[in-house]
């Protein structure tokens, strides 16, 4: 894995366009659909958060148990 994601502007993630050369028009499409909905407050995670109280909840999720 490289120090940062971007091997032209350095940056984590890449904000001159270069690492998104190669993506599709569908994923372009909804890479900018989903920053929107950032924009407007609108965007729904599909990240589950731990319930108050796991406190294994990233233990076993960073070792994949």
């Amino acid at each position: 894995m490289a120090m940062s994601d971007c091997e032209k502007c350095w940056d984590t993630p890449c904000e001159c366009g270069w690492e998104y050369r190669n993506w599709s028009k569908d994923r372009l499409i909804a890479m900018r659909d989903m920053f929107q909905q950032l924009i407007d407050g609108t965007h729904e995670y599909s990240v589950t958060l731990p319930e108050d109280g796991d406190s294994d909840y990233w233990d076993d999720h960073a070792t994949g148990k």
